[in-house]
Formats: C-alpha cells, structure tokens, sequence
C-alpha cells in the first residue's frame, strides 16, 4: 500500500484529495502545524524549519499544497508577503529535508499556479513558455526554485501549475454561483 505524505491538507485541494486517496485505501501522512490529534499527522512548523523527515521515512510520495488563499483577501503588501511566505518557506524546508537525506521518496509533486506564467496574452502557453513578470509569476518562480534543492541531491520533483479549481462546494465557483444565481 502507498503511503502519501501530505502538507497543505486542511486547505480545499488538499481536503478533496485526502478524501479521495481514502476512499481508494491510500494512507495519507498529513504535516499539520497543530498538535497531532492522529497517528497519520506529524506535527511541523516550517517557520522556524522543524520538521521530523525521519518519521517519514515509509512513505513514497511527497504532496506540497502548502500556502495562504490568494482569495482570502486584499493583496496588501502584508498579505502579498504572506502569499509569497506561506508557499516558499515549507517548501524550502522540506526540500532541506529531502537534500538532507532523511527521507527520500520516489516522487515529491509540488504545487505552483499558472500564474508562473503571467499575462500571455494572445500567446499559447505551454510547459516551455518562459517564467512571466508580476506579482504571482514572481512568487510561483520562488516557489519553484525553492524545491531545486531536493532535485539536486536525486528527488523526482514534479512541479504542479494549476489553474483555478472550480468546485461548487468551496474555492472560486462556489463564491461566483450565487452571482450567478442571482442574474447579475
């Protein structure tokens, strides 16, 4: 049986994917930055990069969802600051961990945004294209760039840009269909 490890679980991608790894028998090893309430969580805190990598040693699959809601809010500077924080920092902690050797899966998926992309345009955009400019092209390049390191030292790393994910129960959809509902 595979075993998942999972951070940024608790936020809407994550949940829907813990959910359905479940439902298909696939144990799931959730880092949450509160007291373990099971023995499927490992406590971590990636602001001050302690995570205990050893305890994961049985798993072969890394997933990194970890990051703030670009949706939550206003991008103020504070919020573009924990936008930019809440995705590169965990990232760069498990990527120590991994160069680290401690643990060493056979795939780590992390996430990033098409946003990595920027404004293309009229342009057709591919894996190929080139990083864009602006405030989200230049946070998903750090986020990027910050699992180099654990590629480095021989981890598989499968970089995720994912678009908006539209679900009535939550994200994007779920705010604009009473909009829609409603006419306007």
């Amino acid at each position: 049986m595979s075993r998942i490890a999972l951070a940024g679980g608790s936020g809407f991608v994550g949940a829907a994917l813990r959910r359905h790894w479940a439902s298909r028998g696939v144990e799931v090893v959730q880092l949450v930055r509160r007291p373990v309430a099971t023995d499927l969580e490992i406590e971590w805190d990636p602001e001050v990069g302690r995570l205990e990598a050893a305890r994961l040693v049985d798993c072969d699959v890394l997933v990194n969802l970890a990051g703030a809601s670009i949706a939550a809010g206003r991008w103020t500077e504070r919020r573009k600051a924990l936008i930019r924080e809440s995705r590169v920092r965990p990232t760069q902690v498990l990527a120590a961990a991994l160069r680290e050797g401690a643990w060493r899966p056979r795939v780590w998926i992390n996430a990033s945004a098409i946003g990595y992309y920027g404004d293309g345009g009229e342009r057709e955009l591919d894996e190929s294209s080139p990083q864009g400019t602006g405030f989200l092209a230049s946070v998903c390049g750090d986020w990027e760039a910050a699992t180099r390191p654990a590629e480095a030292a021989g981890v598989r790393v499968v970089r995720l840009r994912l678009g908006v994910v539209l679900d009535p129960s939550g994200g994007a959809l779920a705010k604009l269909l009473p909009v829609y509902r409603a006419g306007l």
